[in-house]
């Protein structure tokens, strides 16, 4: 392992942070639109919580107040939107040292340099890009998100009562930015559960239940934050789901990831008969599939009608993404659930009628290096990989601002 962080790393991650005031000067939104709206949007209520003022929240926003609370006190010094937004994009600067530094407790023989590159490439995201421009709540969430796995790392390592009680209370944060973090409680409990004595997980327990309470209050003085739409129709979150996990699943295909799937694939004892239920699964999700919202969807439903009117390249891409999920472990007990336990994570995530890939990303690609860390998303970690990596998030960005100028 290389303990020595070389100029040219941090040289990369200082040049891609700064490239976010680009979009910044240019008032560039690349979400279609919907991060400037949002920001736009819910600026009233920003300032209306300088008096602490809730009322005829429902009228701007679904989410828990915390987000737009932070944001407040930030105005009250600056009296400036253009200028909370650019405190947003310096405060920005800590989430890839946040994955660096979880990256760093989970994968200790990792050469550190390719860890503080990947953890930098993820601003080039253009969903997260757009939600740190314009100061959205799923980035602060994630800003949360991210200490609370550090100080769930901490525990597991160091098993300090206080790393716990603090990961709780920012993973709380997070929920009071963006409600759909509290399905991450389950990943969290089911961590605590495999690393603890049951005399510590109960305690977990009482912790997350206390941290809840606010949430109860919240939702008393704001009753449109527990206004969430949810979809009849659980074979468009099954079908939307998986075809996303595909996209972000590719960017962890190389050579050596083949191999291994390969490996998985021929190893598995009751592989056939795991295949056909995944097609058998697919295909009634397909035959009862009617999401015909122009919006959401995810990358390959875009893509999909664009090349062809049609929608059968987003079908493949979901049940490529069914193989490539299940096959990127073996699957024994202990990885069965959690394979499962993440698979209902995001279907509450992702449980309104309509799905937008934002809530995936870069959740979902962190989710599996902290949570799943098998030998499939080792495979990054290696110079040319990684640079394939920086080929693939830099032409789903390229795209992205294709697709908002030429085409959206």
């Amino acid at each position: 392992m290389n303990n020595k962080l070389k100029i040219s790393s941090i040289l990369i991650y200082l040049v891609i942070w700064l490239s976010l005031f680009v979009d910044l000067y240019l008032d560039i939104d690349l979400s279609s639109g919907g991060s400037s709206s949002d920001f736009k949007n819910t600026f009233p209520i920003v300032i209306n919580l300088l008096d602490l003022n809730v009322d005829g929240w429902s009228e701007y926003t679904r989410h828990f107040p915390l987000h737009y609370f932070l944001l407040s006190i930030i105005y009250k010094f600056l009296e400036d939107d253009y200028l909370v937004r650019l405190i947003y994009i310096i405060i920005s600067l800590f989430i890839p040292l946040l994955i660096f530094y979880n990256l760093q407790y989970i994968y200790k023989k990792i050469n550190i340099n390719y860890l503080l590159i990947f953890s930098s490439l993820i601003l080039l995201l253009p969903f997260l890009r757009s939600s740190i421009v314009w100061s959205n709540s799923h980035a602060t969430g994630l800003i949360f998100y991210l200490i609370s796995n550090l100080f769930l790392q901490k525990f597991i390592i160091f098993n300090n009562i206080k790393s716990l009680i603090l990961s709780i209370l920012f993973l709380s944060f997070a929920v009071y930015s963006v409600q759909y973090y509290a399905a991450f409680f389950l990943i969290f409990l089911l961590i605590i559960f495999q690393n603890v004595k049951i005399k510590i997980f109960i305690l977990s327990l009482i912790l997350c239940f206390i941290s809840s309470l606010p949430g109860f209050y919240f939702l008393k003085i704001i009753p449109s934050s527990g206004d969430i739409p949810f979809s009849t129709n659980i074979f468009n979150t099954l079908i939307i789901n998986f075809s996303i996990f595909c996209f972000y699943l590719l960017m962890f295909v190389n050579k050596k990831s083949v191999q291994i799937l390969y490996n998985n694939i021929k190893s598995q004892k009751y592989n056939s008969l795991l295949s056909i239920f995944i097609i058998c699964i697919f295909i009634i999700s397909i035959n009862n599939f009617d999401y015909s919202f122009k919006v959401g969807g995810g990358f390959f439903y875009k893509l999909s009608y664009i090349l062809t009117k049609e929608v059968y390249l987003f079908y493949i891409s979901a049940i490529l993404g069914g193989f490539l999920f299940f096959y990127q472990t073996d699957l024994k007990k202990e990885n069965i659930l959690k394979l499962l336990v993440l698979i209902s994570t995001f279907f509450i995530m992702t449980s309104s009628y309509m799905i937008f890939q934002k809530y995936f990303e870069p959740l979902f690609m962190l989710i599996c290096l902290f949570y799943l860390k098998n030998k499939y998303f080792l495979t990054i970690f290696i110079k040319k990989n990684l640079f394939f990596v920086f080929l693939f998030i830099f032409s789903y960005l390229m795209s992205s601002v294709i697709y908002i100028n030429f085409i959206f």
